[in-house]
């Protein structure tokens, strides 16, 4: 399984190594070549969304609440959204949600949020 894993990953390097936004999807920590593969197969052109919010509610990683007359609920994430692009960008903050220095725990949902609107910002170059 890690065999056909790096095998994949030689695969996308070798076929998006000219194309300027996975090269910028790469220098974001926690995305590797099948995450920048996936995320540029699932968004499409980042320059479409013109403000990083769209791009967040896009992934379904945009805040909700749920109300209705005076009671008011939690607010969670939407996930209404790519899926599997708001997956990807789950496992890339998976990577980046334990601080090695201080063993300090974020959120996911929250470095997720991050990892999406440094993504957009970067797609705009």
């Amino acid at each position: 399984m890690i065999r056909q894993r790096n095998e994949i990953e030689a695969q996308a390097d070798e076929s998006l190594r000219h194309s300027q936004d996975y090269q910028l999807l790469r220098q974001i920590p926690g995305i590797g070549p099948i995450n920048a593969l996936t995320m540029i197969a699932e968004a499409g052109d980042l320059r479409r969304f013109h403000h990083y919010c769209q791009f967040l509610k896009f992934c379904g990683l945009n805040l909700s609440t749920q109300q209705s007359g005076q009671y008011r609920g939690q607010t969670r994430l939407s996930k209404f959204g790519n899926a599997r692009l708001r997956r990807t960008l789950w496992i890339a903050a998976q990577l980046l949600s334990v601080n090695v220095r201080t063993g300090s725990v974020t959120s996911s949902s929250a470095t997720s949020r991050r990892i999406a609107t440094v993504q957009t910002c970067v797609g705009r170059r």
